[in-house]
């Protein structure tokens, strides 16, 4: 008997397991069908931003020059499990080398959605490249379906769609989610928005509860997994920390009179405070442990434009928290109505003035970089507002809405939670900032387009609730609005982004360059280059080079300028082949028309008296076709030059010009191969000239290893 109950015991225990399933498996099945519209809308949102950003899959090589530096970095792993120390292939001539990257988390994951595309097979270089390309896609795709879940955590199912749509077609945000383009970027946002997600989700409620607890410790950690995976970090404790400080306010002017009012686990701003400090805690921790410091990182960049050091910046700005948190735990929520309401109403006014600052700021300081220094030479430290109709077409709408409207939609829209909007205002309010001073954060500021079309899109469609207006003339004028301003964006896409094709791809010139070194130079080479080219010259070819786009040594970029622009040819030997140390030199014809560029890089400034006499009369390098046919002509980018008269063209060096252009200025004519250069006096002068045109002075020098299409790469003779 005992044998029988319990086999009827577990028989009625695996119906109850069964039957448990069942319930599980048809709770799952029964929401799935209740957001049926959601899932399909959110699959589709996918498909449109993997097929913006999945377009230049077609192409072989990567977007960007810092996408090759990444993809070496992975590499190392991939093949050693370690980056190299000293990095063996650039830096070459100085005595301890140059130190690679720290190791990121994005090089991790990298590294092992490799091993997973491998599937287990020997290292394949074109298939690497290949997952390198892909992963952008994938990241920029998988954050355009977050941003649904932050707005729908914020707003509503619907702002989320929105959210996530704008988001999928802002071209600013997805040219840098590009095949092909810097992955460690996308890969870090979807940290940051996941910690948000959390974020929100923790500071919706007013208790510490274990589900809170919970959602604001994964926000501290996705925090820091983001300090952990891109530099960009920084805009996390600006964002949380100024909005922390209005919000706390807002949360306590908002607050019920308690039954026990020394009970600080009851006080809403208490509690918000707490949540914030364990959030940020986690985040701090890990982000030091990682070795980044986010407090001269992120404060020193917002106390630049007001001359403020980062410990200053520092002190104002947790000052500021704390004042407001100790004001709002012990004052505001303690207070009567009347005086709650004040306190709401200088939160608001406080928004506004920031707008204020700001706008006042952008009118009367039209730029916050010393243009004189050489960095400010480079085109991603541009200041950013010229390129924004470009960036963002009409979409540059939303932000300014935004920003105008969101303190009113507070006053207007009184939600319990309404608090957390005012995330977006301030994530949108620092990254216009950052982006109308510099141009290389207009792709983080396209970001944050999707959570100020979100705020637009919650204010229209909750003003024409409160309004009862739906049916009404002015709800269809403004949904037809913000529909054409959403597909403004989705055409602004389709135009922006076939115009851009990976550098190599777009210059066979360096394809076969390339080509040749890989095939005609030993693998311990070393190369004399300039910066712009280090890091495809050591990712494709693997020869070491004397600097990349890393810029680590002032004096590598100096040699080169010098060797370029000296008229002293045994300078400029002794440069190459003694002070560098180098086999090859590898020049491109556009040093020829830049060589102002150069002359800035020798004096360590810029200053355009240096530069005028290589601007002086025609200068021009034009590319060339039928130059070894025998065709009766020649043909310059348009310009028609007889057979007769291309032969008679020098192709070595001269002293003597070939014309006069006003009567006394000099002017020399060239002809290199497959390309025509004119030049002025300054210009011929040059050590880059002489080699290029294998003058007397340098023919025991070098040997003209390689001339194709305006590349020539000379190997050094000892």
């Amino acid at each position: 008997m005992p044998e029988l109950t319990h086999s009827h015991e577990t028989h009625h225990s695996q119906e109850h397991n069964i039957q448990t399933d069942t319930n599980f498996i048809g709770k799952i099945g029964q929401k799935i069908w209740d957001n049926r519209m959601i899932i399909v809308l959110l699959i589709a949102i996918f498909l449109i931003a993997f097929g913006i950003r999945g377009h230049l899959l077609r192409y072989e090589y990567l977007f960007e020059f810092d996408s090759f530096y990444h993809a070496r970095l992975v590499e190392d792993l991939v093949l050693q499990g370690h980056f190299s120390n000293p990095d063996p292939l650039a830096y070459y001539q100085l005595p301890n080398g140059m130190q690679p990257q720290v190791m990121s988390l994005y090089h991790i994951v990298s590294a092992f959605l490799y091993e997973i595309v491998a599937f287990g097979q020997p290292f394949n270089k074109e298939l690497f490249m290949w997952t390198i390309q892909f992963f952008p896609v994938v990241f920029g795709s998988i954050i355009s379906i977050l941003l649904y879940f932050l707005g729908k955590e914020v707003f509503n199912k619907k702002v989320g769609i929105i959210m996530a749509f704008v988001g999928a077609v802002t071209p600013a945000f997805a040219y840098r989610t590009m095949a092909g383009a810097q992955g460690d970027n996308a890969f870090g946002f979807i940290w940051f928005v996941l910690g948000f997600i959390f974020f929100v989700r923790a500071v919706k409620t007013n208790t510490l509860d274990k589900k809170s607890v919970i959602n604001i410790v994964l926000a501290g950690i996705m925090f820091g997994l983001m300090s952990m995976s891109w530099d960009m970090y920084l805009l996390i404790p600006l964002i949380v920390i100024f909005y922390s400080i209005f919000a706390i306010v807002i949360i306590a002017s908002k607050e019920r009179a308690h039954t026990h009012e020394t009970d600080l686990t009851q006080n809403h701003a208490f509690v918000f405070a707490v949540k914030v400090i364990i959030a940020m805690l986690i985040f701090h921790v890990m982000c030091y442990a990682y070795g980044e410091n986010w407090i001269g990182d992120a404060l020193g960049y917002i106390g630049s434009p007001l001359k403020l050091g980062s410990d200053v910046t520092l002190f104002l700005v947790l000052g500021g928290a704390l004042i407001a948190s100790a004001v709002s735990i012990f004052y505001i929520s303690k207070s009567n109505k009347e005086t709650k309401s004040l306190f709401f109403s200088l939160a608001l006014i406080g928004l506004y003035a920031g707008f204020i600052v700001m706008t006042f700021v952008f009118i009367t300081v039209p730029d916050l970089q010393d243009r004189s220094t050489l960095a400010s030479m480079v085109g991603e430290e541009s200041v950013g507002n010229q390129f924004f109709g470009t960036k963002y077409n009409s979409l540059i709408l939303f932000p300014w809405l935004a920003i105008i409207l969101l303190p009113l939609s507070l006053w207007l829209f009184k939600r319990e939670e309404s608090h957390t909007s005012i995330i977006f205002f301030f994530w949108v309010i620092i990254t216009l900032f950052m982006a109308w001073y510099k141009l290389k954060f207009t792709f983080v500021f396209g970001l944050a387009i999707a959570p100020a079309a979100a705020v637009v899109a919650y204010i229209i469609l909750e003003g024409l609730k409160k309004f009862q207006i739906e049916k009404g003339l002015e709800a269809k004028v403004i949904l037809v609005s913000l529909f054409v301003l959403l597909l403004f964006g989705v055409g602004a896409s389709a135009k922006f982004f076939p115009d851009y094709v990976p550098y190599v791809d777009e210059h066979p010139e360096w394809q076969a360059a390339q080509q040749w070194i890989i095939e005609s130079t030993p693998k311990d080479a070393k190369l004399f280059n300039w910066w712009d080219q280090g890091h495809i010259l050591t990712f494709i070819t693997e020869r070491k080079v004397s600097t990349d786009n890393r810029n680590g040594s002032n004096e590598a970029n100096v040699a080169m300028s010098k060797f370029i622009i000296t008229t002293d040819t045994n300078e400029a030997y002794n440069i190459a082949a003694n002070q560098i140390g180098a086999d090859y030199v590898v020049l491109d014809s556009s040093m020829i028309t830049e060589a102002g560029t150069f002359e800035y890089y020798v004096a360590n400034k810029v200053d355009s008296s240096l530069v005028q006499k290589y601007y002086q009369g025609v200068v021009r390098v034009l590319n060339c076709q039928d130059t070894d046919t025998n065709t009766p002509s020649v043909t310059c980018e348009g310009n028609t030059i007889s057979r007769a008269e291309w032969n008679k063209l020098a192709d070595k060096w001269k002293s003597t010009p070939d014309d006069f252009q006003n009567g006394s200025e000099p002017v020399f004519y060239y002809k290199s191969h497959d390309q025509l250069i004119i030049i002025n006096q300054a210009l011929n002068n040059t050590n880059v000239i002489k080699v290029w045109m294998n003058s007397e002075e340098t023919k025991d020098y070098y040997e003209d290893a390689y001339t194709k299409l305006g590349i020539k790469i000379l190997k050094i003779k000892r």
